[in-house]
């Protein structure tokens, strides 16, 4: 029975639970000098989409206290109101000028949950939440120069989360996968029973909410497989895959330019996120 090997890249790369997950909120920083209440403006949106033209949006405020390492207050949208009680911790981040804020998934006593808080060193605040159960979107923010500069003064740890990464929580992005080369077979010398084959893709990751915010990330992986042409219940195949680039898609006006660089994927180096590789072969 002749093989032939085909990879399926990163799909449970790309289940961003692992990637994106509030399971990084981890033990909390020590923050206890943060001291923070506001009243904040936002946007609830009940149905966020790629390439959201926040058409379904509504207004929507919050008074929010940021005391420690929890955040509370009381939201209003939807016509609705609820309170919020969230521990939280607060991390500075590799992949922007500024910190996040991270939410204990675990945490769940009442109906909002935390997708992300971003704090930029420009004063602006993000703050983006969601109704347990549903698909929606509150996206409140606020600016405070104070908590900047205090934060500025501590030594919080840095993490790899990018700006967008809650996004890919709630709005499933575009995956793009490009061909760059494959089905180069090479016969291993010693015979023609084993074989190796090669298998080299791009893949292309966009998340955007709203419209005026793509994000679009690339990956290039290269799958050699090596193995027995003929397959028997003791014949093994190995399986080596090689990171070969990873960066981001970077606007310049009008032309666009692949740009190299760690990603908030954490391919790079030794990372030991998963990569689904799928083995077929043909009818004997």
């Amino acid at each position: 029975m002749r093989c032939r090997a085909i990879f399926v890249l990163l799909l449970s790369l790309l289940m961003f639970g692992g990637v994106f997950s509030n399971s990084a909120y981890a033990k909390p920083s020590v923050i206890s000098k943060i001291s923070v209440t506001k009243f904040v403006l936002g946007i609830y949106d009940p149905n966020p989409i790629m390439s959201d033209d926040l058409r379904d949006a509504r207004n929507t405020f919050a008074i929010l206290r940021i005391q420690g390492n929890k955040l509370s207050g009381f939201l209003f949208y939807d016509w609705k109101l609820k309170r919020i009680s969230k521990n939280i911790r607060i991390v500075e981040s590799e992949y922007f000028d500024g910190y996040v804020i991270l939410f204990d998934s675990k945490d769940t006593k009442n109906s909002i949950i935390g997708l992300q808080g971003n704090i930029y060193k420009n004063v602006t605040v993000w703050i983006f939440l969601q109704e347990i159960g549903k698909k929606d979107l509150i996206a409140l923010s606020f600016e405070d120069k104070q908590l900047v500069e205090k934060l500025l003064k501590m030594k919080l740890p840095k993490e790899r989360i990018d700006d967008i990464s809650w996004s890919f929580k709630i709005v499933p992005p575009k995956i793009n996968i490009r061909e760059i080369a494959s089905s180069r077979e090479i016969i291993l010398m010693g015979g023609v029973q084993q074989r190796c084959s090669y298998s080299t893709k791009a893949v292309y990751i966009t998340s955007s909410w709203p419209t005026n915010s793509p994000t679009t990330y690339y990956i290039k992986v290269q799958a050699k497989f090596c193995g027995p042409t003929i397959l028997k219940s003791t014949d093994e195949y190995k399986v080596i895959v090689k990171n070969l680039d990873e960066g981001r898609i970077v606007s310049y006006g009008t032309s666009y330019r692949e740009v190299s660089g760690d990603t908030a994927f954490e391919i790079r180096g030794s990372s030991s996120r998963p990569i689904d590789i799928k083995l077929t072969s043909s009818p004997p």
